[in-house]
């Protein structure tokens, strides 16, 4: 990996970090790339930054995330140049989707589709 994408990625950790009200991780005084979530939170967090990205690149963060997650749920937060953060995750794990839509009550289904 090259020292810009190092840079690229250092940055969004940080920008990441700031939004989500956390720290990084620190190991001798040098920052790790892992935030400092609290051991509570139910989500392991992947920040990913990419000046292009595709569905594969998508999809190897989510196994990235998934093989580090230890008994969490995975979270690829991601953007690209010039893109806002969005979060994503694996619709397995998103409960809470499943439970906004079961509180939002039941909706007719449409026969044309």
């Amino acid at each position: 990996m090259g020292a810009t994408s190092r840079r690229k990625g250092a940055e969004g950790e940080r920008e990441v970090a700031h939004l989500l009200g956390v720290t990084r991780n620190a190991r001798n005084g040098v920052s790790t790339s892992d935030l400092a979530v609290p051991d509570a939170c139910p989500y392991h967090i992947e920040v990913k930054r990419w000046g292009r990205g595709t569905m594969s690149d998508l999809y190897a963060a989510l196994d990235q995330a998934t093989a580090d997650a230890t008994g969490k749920s995975p979270v690829v937060v991601v953007r690209t140049n010039r893109r806002e953060w969005v979060a994503v995750q694996w619709i397995g794990d998103a409960a809470w989707l499943k439970d906004a839509v079961k509180e939002a009550g039941s909706v007719e289904t449409r026969q044309d589709i």
